[in-house]
């Protein structure tokens, strides 16, 4: 059994987008008050859906980092806002890949338990 598993956890690429625009407004890239693309450019930009774009704003808009309205593309509303998503997401990420290296561990351990087995019955 020599099979490697991976547990590694896949980020959505709508919360890709989402974070790429919010450190974007944290490097500085777009200010507040700035107005940036809309839905429609985004989809395009990142090559994506429309609904994955759509999605994406939902993400920023929920957490006041953007604003969107219908006809007049997406504001940016916060610096701060997109500095605590930033914050939060890394936050995540850390306790993710805690969990990833302890199921690896266990997977390792699983190994060594069905060698010594092995060896034991033989």
């Amino acid at each position: 059994m020599n099979e490697e598993i991976n547990y590694q956890i896949a980020i959505p690429r709508y919360q890709q987008i989402a974070l790429d625009v919010a450190s974007r407004i944290v490097r500085q890239e777009y200010q507040v008050g700035q107005k940036i693309y809309a839905r429609s450019s985004i989809a395009s930009q990142y090559g994506v859906s429309p609904e994955t774009a759509r999605r994406a704003i939902c993400v920023l808009s929920d957490l006041n980092i953007v604003t969107s309205e219908k006809g007049s593309g997406v504001t940016i509303q916060s610096l701060e806002s997109a500095i605590n998503f930033l914050q939060q997401f890394n936050k995540r990420q850390s306790i993710s890949s805690i969990k990833e290296n302890i199921l690896q561990s266990i997977s390792r351990q699983k190994k060594e338990m069905d060698q010594l087995n092995h060896s034991l019955s033989e």
